[in-house]
């Protein structure tokens, strides 16, 4: 079993105040997904049919050259959950961060697939804007750690390009399709190389060594971007976990962009 490494722009309407522990729980059909928006550990859970193929999967950002932060470092400041399709539980939560100088949106959709079929798919949505008076430098991170079929060795992870990872064990396969724009720089590794390098506080760029590679692996994204005041970044990313066949055909084809199934 995994430890942990990490400690534990608008108005929205909203809940309690950050100093408390903000979890939110999604569900849709097969599905469960488990977010934590005030912590590092971040999105922690994604259960399909039961089975938790995910340990963490969060973001950080840097500004200028020194060094990264997590994104609830910028200061949680409101979320909202919602239900978007026939299924009555709440399957969509839209948070926001701020610290008076880079404001961020995140989004996390949920569809599950039906009972038993080991369909999965979540859609995120990530809008970074400059709230001040200055040009800002953002370096953007996305970190990654799933443990398919919910063990944490056994998994082979491959980033062929700044627009697909992919990672599969046995007869599980996960895809993470950038929509847009494509990540800069990319990288793969074994728990916890890169998150100790996110966390060092040392100014990190990825290395663009995709794999594949074997074992309890992890992977991430860094987008490079300059926004004037005013201007905003949007990142828009889709996710899905599916079993084999789909599996096989999903990591043989090398970055086959799978069709959403979306409402």
């Amino acid at each position: 079993m995994k430890i942990g490494v990490f400690a534990g722009i608008g108005a929205l309407a909203l809940l309690a105040g950050a100093a408390q522990a903000q979890t939110v729980t999604l569900e849709d059909g097969n599905s469960l997904v488990r977010v934590n928006l005030n912590s590092a550990s971040g999105m922690d859970t994604w259960s399909v049919d039961g089975v938790d193929h995910l340990f963490q999967q969060w973001f950080w950002y840097r500004i200028g050259q020194g060094p990264e932060q997590s994104l609830d470092t910028l200061g949680y400041q409101a979320h909202i959950v919602s239900n978007t399709n026939f299924d009555p539980r709440d399957d969509t939560v839209v948070a926001t961060y701020s610290n008076g100088q880079l404001a961020a949106e995140v989004t996390f959709g949920l569809q599950g697939g039906l009972a038993g079929d080991g369909n999965s798919d979540i859609l995120e949505q990530i809008r970074l804007v400059n709230v001040g008076t200055s040009v800002l430098e953002i370096n953007f991170f996305q970190y990654s750690d799933f443990d398919l079929g919910g063990t944490a060795g056994g998994d082979t992870v491959f980033i062929p390009s700044g627009n697909v990872a992919q990672q599969f064990e046995g007869g599980v396969a996960f895809q993470e399709t950038v929509v847009t724009p494509a990540a800069t720089r990319w990288q793969a590794g074994p728990f916890a190389s890169i998150l100790n390098l996110l966390n060092d506080g040392a100014a990190t760029d990825l290395n663009m060594d995709g794999g594949p590679y074997p074992g309890d692996m992890t992977w991430a994204y860094q987008w490079t971007v300059t926004l004037a005041p005013g201007d905003s970044f949007l990142v828009s990313k889709d996710k899905i976990i599916t079993p084999a066949p789909g599996a096989m055909a999903l990591l043989g084809l090398g970055g086959l962009a799978m069709a959403r199934r979306r409402r």
